[in-house]
Parts: C-alpha cells; structure tokens; sequence
C-alpha cells in the first residue's frame, strides 16, 4: 500500500502561504492584518484540517479492508491447516496398517518358503513310493513264476511222462540240469525283485519321513511368527486383519519295509 501523506502535506502548505501572500493587504507590511485577511485564513485552516481529516478517513478504511482480508486469509489458512491435519493423521494411520501387513506378508512368504520345500519332498516321496510299490508287484511276480516253476517240476516228477527221460541216463541228465537252469534263473529273478523292491522302498521310506519333518517344521515356523494354519489357530499382530490361512502339510504314512523273505 503507497501513501502520499507526506507530499500532500508539503503541497498543502505551500498553497497555504501563496494564498496569503496573495491575499495579503499592502498593511501586512506594517505588522496588522485585515479582518478579511484573517478570515480567509481562517477558511483555509479549515478546509486543509477537513481535508487531512478525510485522508485520514480513507486510511483508516483502507486499513480496515487489509485487517478484514487478512483475517479471512488467516481463518481460511487456518481451515486448510486443519484438513491438512486430518489428512496427515489419516495417512499415517494407513501407512501403520500397511507396514504391520508388510511384516505379515513377509513371515507368511518364509512359512510358504518352508511349505514349498515340504510339500516338493512330500511329492517326491510320494513319486519313490509309487515306483516301489511297482517294483514290489514286480517281486511278487517273479516269486509266482518261482512258484510255478517249481510246482511244474514236482509234478512232472510225481507225474513222469512215458516219453520222458530216464533219470542216470544222458537224457536224464540234461533234463536235470534244464531243470536247475530254470529254477536258478527264477530264483535270480526273485532275489533281484525283491532287493530292487526293498531299496526302492527304504528310500521312498526316508524321502516321506523327511517331508513329514518339514511339515512339522513348518506347523512351529507359523506358530512362531503368528501365522494362523488352517484348523490350527495361532495368534495374529495386534490391530492387523489376519491373512488367508496356510493350508497345513498333510502327514504321509509311511509303509513298512518289505519283509526279507518276500
């Protein structure tokens, strides 16, 4: 705001005294002034008094019109600091609940880390049992053809043919050691099922084992950091909404060992 008070007021003054010197009589000289002289003085006085009165006026209103403005600024800053407030404090309160998901998305990624590798073992195990217990079918095959086998040649004896050989003769002989070649063969067959069988086994056995250890692994994992398992519940962080359950690894029985003799 520009104010002219002080070039006004010079102004003024200096109109004043050529108003008076132009008015004045020829008896000023000699130190009286006339009535008239005095009362145009006077008028002047006057005038100038209204006239800095009323730019006295004009500054006070104008000084009033800042006053009001700046209160109304200040009340609308005052407004926006408050909603800025709000906005702040409702900020902050969503950034806390995102940083405590963080934290919980973070312990439910390290129990799924666990779960996958349980769940990886579980699967191989599962793949080793099946292929024992094909072998194992493959055992018991080779067992019946023993069996077979040898259930052909007691009968064979106990039934001899009419054309068959002569025991103690070259035939005889021969036929003996057919005989010996085949049960030696199936004998083998078996012997060489049932190992094969038996270490399948043995390590689908240890595959399965070690993935039920790992589910338990993970079933304390999730009970120490707070992550709820499906049909086990454990407890979540203060103040955050719980995530979607882990499904728990499920134990595998585990076969016994094929016997020795079978």
């Amino acid at each position: 705001m520009k104010y002219t008070r002080p070039f006004t007021f010079i102004s003024s003054r200096l109109l004043f005294a050529c108003l008076i010197w132009s008015l004045a009589p020829a008896g000023w000289s000699q130190g009286k002034p006339s009535d008239k002289a005095q009362s145009l003085l006077q008028e002047v006085r006057e005038r100038e008094l209204e006239r800095q009165r009323e730019t006295k006026m004009k500054d006070v209103e104008r000084l009033n019109e800042d006053l009001e403005k700046a209160k109304k600024e200040a009340d609308d800053l005052r407004q926006t600091i408050e909603r800025m407030n709000a906005a702040v404090t409702d900020s902050t309160n969503h950034l806390a609940q995102l940083n405590a998901q963080k934290r919980q998305f973070t312990k439910m990624l390290e129990v799924i880390a666990l779960q996958i590798d349980a769940e990886g073992l579980k699967l191989e195990g599962l793949k080793m049992l099946a292929v024992a217990q094909t072998k194992g079918v493959a055992a018991i095959d080779r067992r019946r053809e023993q069996t077979e086998v040898k259930a052909t040649i007691e009968k064979t004896k106990l039934n001899p043919m009419p054309q068959a050989p002569r025991p103690g003769t070259p035939e005889g002989d021969k036929a003996d050691l057919e005989i010996e070649r085949k049960l030696d063969k199936a004998e083998r067959a078996v012997s060489t099922a049932r190992v094969d069988a038996r270490e399948a086994m043995s390590a689908a056995t240890t595959k399965l084992q070690a993935a039920n250890d790992a589910g338990e692994k993970v079933k304390q994992k999730a009970a120490e950091l707070g992550i709820p398992i499906r049909g086990e519940p454990s407890p979540t962080e203060e103040n955050v909404e719980p995530l979607t359950d882990i499904d728990p690894i499920e134990t595998v029985d585990i076969p016994k060992a094929l016997p020795a003799n079978e």
